[in-house]
């Protein structure tokens, strides 16, 4: 389907424009060619990459820059290649040559401002990519190259028209204005003019149609191409005027997508924006919003802002009710915190179980939070500045003390937060428990939070709540796993014990008859067959015994955790499969120490998880063990952890409540669902917790938490 262009009849200034449409560089037609072969070698792509001094500056600039994050440094491009991949090559190869096309198109006298063009651009381009990676779509980089080029006919019109083209922008107040006034200069607005430019480069034509329908309006856009739709989504996010919100939010409730969500999206890639341009060489500029100079419209501002930020609270409150667990609780806070009051250093100090200290928390991306692991500010022992913060129930400011004493917590948020001083709210979690909220605020910051510390103390009290909910179903949780546990000992037990009478009988029986000279092959084969069966229900059997079947008391023994999780791998690897080339790696500390504990239990969890995770992988799938050390924070002992992960096809969420039951399984008939039972079972007696999550790329994680009792002789 090509995009419809709407076209007047040409004369002599459309004519110049349609003849002046750029080419690109011979190096990137045929990386473009070879990108699109999958079955192409990444050598291939490196060499053609190579024939380019700038872009393999380019492209070892950013697979060297902070914004990709890589612990070592490429020094060749063939690394660099391998490292970034095919697509982001690509999309960086198109970024440097449509870059260095149009670099110069900004003429004296046009009011196009190339520095705000890429801005928006890049912009767009992230918001795409992280919204096509939130709706779990395919091929991501896709979406990252659709919103670049979006609007990269203005620089088509620009450099062919650049006056009138100014005059254009400088006096057109709507985008429908400036469409129709783009059509009546050259034939075709920025947005056609751009597709039909896709398309004289040869690109995919989904990509042309994405860059020539983006400024469609919801209703009309078609709801078969994904990518016109997360196009003109992340076109309208990037500019996010206030009159533009209803049009956001009728696009993204087309994609399913909650438009807090998006504000958060937003806020992220507005700060890698700046990244991505300089790994690219690009120089940007953020679009100009002036400010009213009007001291009666800045108040009337003010009152605005107040009530917003009140009404965004209140849309946050519903994502609290929302949230199904303790660290989505605290995601929803620092979201707010960061959208609505511009706070982007925070960390709560809660109570423990004990209510005896409070300890720092925060969601699992809060790196605040695990700086501050070790921090434990006594209850009992409060000193002066927290116990007048928890009195006086009003923001309040902690700084260096002098002198400094050993252990002083102020210190140790201060450090951890690198700043001279923070400010501290508290917060009620129930009539006997609460907490404090610390974070860092700016001058700009502060005189925000004098305007909204309603919205803000709204807020936190409403987290102090949520959380305190999340500590009673917890309980309630593992008083009902404790009961769940006694039943299923006592079933299991009396399940194995009738099964295996019966089945010795029938067993001897076959055996007898398998004997005997006058019975007929094919007799025979059948027997072998009822043999198998009886053979899978002795297995059933002996694991319902297991279930049943707690460690013997005294025999805690002193183990090796790198060694169990070394043989073990090593044992699935021996066995694993003709054909199925599954990668089995593990990533272990260095130094673990020896703890205190049932060896032959945690083999036997070992076992079952490792199972599980070969079962659901593919036949060039992977396998991760990953073991850490983890010193405690509020449980009574350190902790070692053991992360199982696999790339399998995950596990839907409708069905992860029911993972630990007995006798529940995914793989279909001929599996008991004992295997996650047992473990549950097991990990419970050795007063330790199992919980299962879903990694960033998809992949499926089972973590486990066991109790880190040191021997005598570590």
């Amino acid at each position: 389907m090509q995009v419809t262009m709407q076209r007047r009849e040409p004369n002599t200034s459309q004519l110049s424009f349609g003849a002046c449409l750029p080419s690109l560089p011979q190096a990137l037609v045929r990386l473009l060619e070879v990108c699109n072969d999958p079955e192409v070698e990444i050598e291939k792509i490196a060499e053609i990459v190579g024939q380019d001094i700038a872009v393999t500056a380019k492209i070892l600039k950013l697979a060297n820059s902070a914004f990709i994050g890589s612990r070592s440094k490429f020094h060749s491009i063939e690394q660099a290649v391998l490292y970034l991949g095919r697509d982001t090559v690509r999309n960086l190869a198109i970024s440097v040559s449509v870059h260095e096309t149009f670099q110069g198109s900004s003429h004296p006298s046009s009011r196009f401002n190339i520095k705000e063009f890429w801005y928006h651009s890049l912009l767009t381009a992230l918001l795409a990519k992280e919204i096509a990676e939130l709706c779990g779509l395919p091929h991501p980089a896709e979406f990252y190259l659709a919103g670049l080029l979006h609007d990269i006919g203005k620089c088509l019109i620009n450099q062919s028209f650049p006056e009138p083209y100014g005059k254009i922008l400088a006096t057109c107040e709507t985008v429908a204005e400036q469409l129709q006034q783009e059509r009546t200069l050259c034939g075709m607005s920025h947005a056609e003019a751009g597709a039909l430019l896709a398309q004289h480069w040869n690109l995919a034509e989904p990509l042309a149609q994405a860059i020539g329908l983006h400024h469609l309006p919801p209703s009309d856009l078609p709801d078969n191409q994904t990518l016109v739709r997360i196009t003109a989504l992340a076109n309208l996010l990037a500019v996010d005027h206030h009159d533009m919100r209803s049009l956001i939010e009728q696009t993204a409730s087309r994609l399913q997508i909650a438009p807090d969500m998006l504000s958060v999206i937003r806020i992220e890639q507005q700060e890698n924006v700046f990244a991505v341009a300089e790994s690219m060489g690009i120089v940007i500029e953020p679009l100009s919003q002036p400010e009213s100079t009007d001291p009666a419209e800045k108040h009337e501002n003010r009152l605005t802002k107040k009530v917003a930020a009140l009404a965004q609270v209140h849309g946050m409150l519903d994502n609290l009710i929302k949230a199904q667990t303790t660290n989505r609780v605290l995601q929803v806070l620092e979201e707010s915190l960061h959208i609505l009051f511009d706070i982007e250093k925070s960390v709560l100090l809660l109570p423990n179980h004990e209510n005896s200290v409070l300890v720092a928390k925060g969601s699992f991306r809060n790196h605040f939070a695990r700086e501050l692991r070790g921090l434990k500010v006594s209850l009992e022992g409060l000193n002066a500045p927290f116990r007048r913060i928890l009195e006086n129930r009003k923001i309040a400011n902690i700084t260096r003390p002098t002198p400094v004493t050993t252990g002083c917590p102020e210190v140790f948020l201060l450090d951890a937060f690198e700043e001279k001083s923070l400010l501290t709210l508290p917060f009620a979690m129930s009539s006997t428990e609460r907490g404090i909220l610390v974070f860092a605020a700016n001058l700009e910051t502060l005189a925000s939070l004098h305007d909204n510390e309603e919205s803000l103390l709204l807020l936190v009290a409403h987290v102090g709540s949520r959380l305190h909910l999340e500590s009673i179903r917890r309980r309630h949780a593992e008083a009902l796993a404790r009961e769940q546990i006694t039943t299923m000992q006592e079933t299991a037990r009396t399940l194995a014990h009738e099964i295996v009478n019966p089945l010795a009988i029938v067993g001897n029986y076959l055996a007898l008859l398998q004997s005997r000279p006058d019975v007929a092959l094919d007799i025979q084969a059948d027997l072998q067959i009822i043999g198998n069966e009886l053979e899978r229900i002795g297995t059933i059997s002996g694991q319902l015994n297991n279930l049943a079947t707690s460690p013997a008391p005294g025999s805690k023994e002193p183990v090796d955790i790198q060694a169990i999780i070394t043989s073990t791998v090593q044992l699935f690897r021996k066995s694993m499969p003709i054909g199925k080339n599954v990668c089995l790696k593990t990533e272990n500390e260095t130094a673990l120490p020896m703890i205190l504990t049932h060896r032959q239990a945690l083999q036997q969890i070992l076992l079952n998880l490792l199972g599980n995770s070969l079962d659901a992988v593919g036949t060039d799938g992977w396998v991760r063990v990953q073991c850490r050390y983890l010193p405690a924070e509020d449980s009574e002992h350190d902790e070692i952890v053991i992360e199982v992960v696999d790339n399998g096809p995950g596990i839907a969420p409708a069905v992860v409540d029911r993972l630990f039951r007995v006798g529940y399984t995914t793989k279909g008939a001929g599996h008991a669902g004992l295997g996650l039972a047992i473990v549950k079972k097991l990990t419970a007696d050795l007063h330790g917790r199992i919980l299962h999550s879903i990694g960033e790329d998809g992949e499926t994680r089972f973590i486990l938490y066991l109790p880190a009792i040191k021997t005598e002789t570590t």
